[in-house]
């Protein structure tokens, strides 16, 4: 799992001299080819060489057997030869020549790529979307001739990487980062051929695992599915390609939109590379930490009907055990219109925050209800968030859920940390969101880490200057001004 984040031609090499060891030549095969097409070094040819000959196969190519020719002519014993001289991963800005101008997302392209008589020299005019076409029109990318690999990304035929394949998180230099895998320029000729596509999707981020991300990132980056779905229209008949490192969502994909998983492809460690006549791309409709587009909202409402009609089991609600309040019940028909967003119940590896079973007990004196989002089904707890009136709570995923919802009345309180520095993700990501979606919020400063734990799983407490009590009757003060 580690080698798919990292991608790294050492690694690589040495998990390939390790299959060897093991005499697990097919692996050791795939391991040396995934190092040589990173970069090109003497020892991954020469475990190459070795794993083909163990597996009595003399060659794959003219070009590999070249290479192994000069391999064993070389009497430098096992010194390292680079054969290139690049040292690191390049980012490589060709997107600009090889992909058509950007596009403005429109239901027809559903038809090109249906269309598997698709003409590269089709008229492609631009077209606006039909969902919001005065506000922020959502974009995709056409690419020519794009190769995927079992390598993360799309390359050109010379191996260069196209930048907006990937997935990126962050604004400036300094704080992005890629989740998934850097970009990479690679070297095609170890590959023997292709499996051509006349047209295709891709679709660079998928994750079903973690709400937060699935209503950020994934729908982001799943946005035409979803619209082409909303619209009726039969997503068998075009080819969705996702990441190698993703394909573990392909059956939770395919149950979404209701296609056969079949046809979400994918090129894994021993498959050949697939050379597409027409790749779409589509650009996020939000990145972590950087931007989120006005439509993204919509596109999150639609995954979640999908997602609780296709995926999420139907639920008991007569448990008692996703919500506390002085009642002692919820009923639909009478939501509560003040509710706090727990984090109490998480297990201890999450964040915390030290008092909030406290916090919890002087808020039901106060009539709020509190609920344990993970207790229950997206389902109810869209339905409790539509009706209520406040919502409160620290930072957390959850409050990702409320794009998901349309109340105009909605009025958010945070509990969050002091930021002294530009490094509290969560922090950033809520404050686009709710800026995009022009959210009345009102957050209060008065958390701080604790120490225990890392990341953004450190638990956190109440600064010096709140106790318990002043926190709670703070939270309820906002109502009682605002009503």
């Amino acid at each position: 799992r580690s080698v798919a984040h990292l991608e790294d031609w050492d690694t690589y090499r040495g998990i390939g001299l390790a299959y060897l060891k093991k005499e697990q030549f097919k692996n050791a095969i795939n391991a040396f080819k995934k190092s040589i097409a990173l970069r090109e070094s003497r020892s991954s040819y020469h475990g190459l060489f070795v794993a083909l000959q163990k597996s009595g196969i003399d060659g794959r190519s003219k070009y590999l057997s070249r290479k192994i020719r000069t391999i064993k002519e070389e009497k430098a014993g096992y010194k390292e030869i680079e054969l290139i001289e690049d040292n690191f991963p390049r980012i490589n800005n060709v997107y600009s020549k090889i992909i058509e101008d950007r596009r403005e997302f429109d239901y027809e392209e559903y038809y090109k790529l249906k269309d598997d008589k698709f003409l590269i020299n089709r008229d492609d005019k631009k077209k606006i979307i039909t969902t919001n076409p005065t506000v922020q029109p959502l974009d995709y990318y056409v690419i020519k001739n794009g190769i995927v690999t079992s390598i993360y990304g799309i390359n050109n035929s010379n191996g260069d990487p196209y930048q907006d394949s990937i997935l990126t998180r962050g604004l400036s230099a300094k704080y992005l980062d890629f989740p998934l895998g850097f970009y990479h320029k690679l070297n095609l000729e170890i590959y023997d051929n292709y499996k051509d596509l006349n047209s295709a999707i891709w679709i660079k981020y998928l994750n079903f695992n973690h709400i937060g991300h699935s209503i950020t990132e994934m729908c982001a980056n799943i946005y035409p599915l979803l619209l082409w779905k909303e619209k009726g229209l039969d997503l068998n008949n075009i080819n969705i390609i996702v990441p190698n490192s993703c394909s573990a969502h392909k059956e939770n994909l395919a149950k979404l939109i209701n296609i056969n998983s079949k046809n979400i492809l994918h090129v894994g460690e021993e498959d050949v590379p697939l050379l597409v006549k027409r790749l779409i791309v589509p650009k996020p409709t939000m990145v972590l930490r950087n931007y989120m587009n006005i439509n993204h909202s919509r596109i999150v409402r639609i995954y979640l009907s999908l997602f609780v009609k296709n995926i999420e089991n139907t639920e008991d609600l007569s448990k008692r055990d996703y919500f506390s309040n002085n009642e002692g019940s919820l009923l639909r028909k009478d939501y509560t219109k003040k509710v706090y967003i727990s984090r109490s119940k998480l297990p201890c590896q999450e964040r915390r925050l030290v008092e909030e079973i406290n916090i919890e007990e002087e808020l039901i004196k106060y009539g709020w209800t509190i609920i344990f989002p993970e207790k229950t089904t997206i389902n109810n707890q869209l339905a409790i968030y539509k009706n209520a009136k406040y919502v409160a709570g620290t930072e957390g995923s959850a409050f990702h859920m409320l794009l998901g919802i349309e109340n105009q009345n909605l009025k958010v309180i945070l509990l969050s940390k002091l930021i002294k520095e530009k490094e509290n993700d969560l922090h950033d990501n809520l404050r686009i969101q709710f800026n995009t979606l022009n959210n009345s919020v009102y957050i209060i400063d008065c958390l701080e880490n604790t120490g225990r734990k890392f990341g953004s799983r450190t638990d956190v407490r109440l600064i010096r200057k709140y106790s318990v009590k002043s926190i709670s009757k703070l939270i309820e003060n906002i109502t009682i001004e605002k009503k």
